[in-house]
């Protein structure tokens, strides 16, 4: 196994979080203290180590090993984190020592990163510290707010727009679907955007970018173009692409690569909303129980969507699990909220098993569900359709008949089809 992937693999154990986290053993131990200089080591990668190393709890092995990293830092790790080895007042350190950090000093840290005067290891170090003892609402705003100002922004001229705001590290255990549903919902007359990058960490999974590689279309269509096709009522759905909505953040995807984590970046960017209508609903995600109430009060403190549906998604993403019900929450700007929950047969649909799949084989199975020519696939992308569609307060039958007749007439298929060409 090579250096980095030797590192990248003790990191993925040592540093997922508070309660997962596996730790080093003697033998981690040992590759870590001896080759902590070697030329292959990613420095944003050792940052990352480096601070899970102290913020999470140690064995005595653990403990003891640091203990030598601070007596002999010169020697063990590279010159460049040595800062990280001492004690300190950037922001790191503060971070570390549990101090929540202002919207200034972290836009002052990402200015200087953007403008060359800080190293990407030290954004790396951040990051992790932040995640580790759990961003605070202001911080998960302040870094919605700083890219949010790097974000091009249009206007469609539609009443209505559904913003799939899914996780960007896409899929890896099950068809990955959304991208099928948006087409489905253009089909009906509810024009949909989706928004993402080809591959981060840490799933690096199929995403909408690929998917849309492996149909023949261009993920990296200009925004005014895409903001044509989802007016268009024969196409009614479109895919905007990080690199091209919020360059400055795509700029940060090796540095992630590198830290092999999701970070508060993995948060904030799919609600930065490249694309809005006169109402624009949000659709989102989370897996872990704490991410609900922290993906509510972030997307009611920052004010850009109209209406907020979070479900606990597939793999974390928007799209309802169809053999079991799922939280189903609304709410409208900043009023109340709306718990709930979702099943299929809330909506009068049979529930099914669509087994945990190769997402490999999800253009074939999308293509399918859009013709009809896999019944529990339609019958699942319908589902969600209907779904979105009750947030709206919209008629559950006539949204069935919508979808039922957009399917058998090809009207769905031929909007998949006409989405994300030149």
């Amino acid at each position: 196994m090579r250096i980095q992937d030797r590192f990248v693999a003790i990191l993925k154990q040592k540093g997922t979080g508070k309660t997962m986290s596996k730790h080093m053993d003697d033998a981690d131990l040992d590759f870590v203290l001896t080759h902590m200089n070697h030329p292959d080591a990613v420095l944003e990668t050792l940052a990352t180590l480096l601070v899970a190393w102290q913020q999470l709890p140690a064995t005595a092995a653990e403990a003891a090993a640091w203990q030598r990293v601070q007596s002999d830092y010169a020697t063990l790790v590279p010159t460049a984190l040595h800062a990280l080895c001492q004690p300190g007042d950037t922001p790191v350190h503060r971070s570390m020592r549990g101090e929540a950090l202002s919207a200034s000093v972290i836009q002052a840290t990402l200015d200087a990163f953007f403008e060359g005067r800080q190293p990407g290891y030290d954004v790396a170090a951040l990051l992790e510290s932040l995640r580790l003892r759990e961003e605070t609402l202001d911080e998960n705003v302040a870094f919605y707010t700083y890219f949010r100002s790097k974000t091009a922004r249009i206007t469609v001229d539609c009443p209505l727009l559904i913003d799939m705001a899914t996780p960007y590290d896409g899929f890896n255990r099950n068809y990955f679907l959304q991208p099928f549903v948006a087409a489905l919902l253009g089909a009906i007359g509810l024009p949909c955007v989706l928004h993402g990058v080809k591959a981060v960490s840490p799933k690096r999974g199929l995403s909408t970018h690929n998917l849309l590689l492996q149909a023949g279309k261009n993920p990296f269509m200009a925004l005014d173009r895409v903001a044509q096709s989802i007016m268009d009522p024969t196409i009614g759905w479109g895919y905007v692409d990080q690199s091209i909505f919020c360059p400055s953040l795509h700029a940060l995807v090796p540095l992630r690569q590198a830290m092999v984590k999701r970070p508060v970046l993995a948060t904030i960017e799919k609600w930065l909303c490249p694309l809005s209508a006169q109402q624009t609903l949000c659709v989102t995600g989370f897996t872990h129980p704490p991410y609900k109430q922290k993906t509510i009060d972030i997307i009611q403190r920052i004010g850009v969507f109209s209406r907020l549906l979070l479900v606990r998604g597939v793999e974390g993403s928007t799209l309802l699990p169809f053999d079991r019900r799922t939280p189903f929450i609304v709410a409208d700007a900043n009023e109340s909220v709306r718990h709930d929950f979702m099943a299929p047969a809330t909506v009068g649909v049979s529930a099914a098993s669509i087994p945990e799949a190769d997402p490999a084989h999800t253009l074939e199975k999308g293509l399918q569900g859009l013709r009809g020519a896999d019944a529990a696939i339609t019958a699942y992308l319908g589902y969600q359709v209907v779904a979105i569609t009750q947030a709206l307060g919209m008629d559950r039958d006539a949204v069935w008949e919508r979808v039922t007749q957009a399917v058998s007439s090809g009207r769905a298929v031929a909007h998949w089809e006409r989405g994300a060409l030149d």
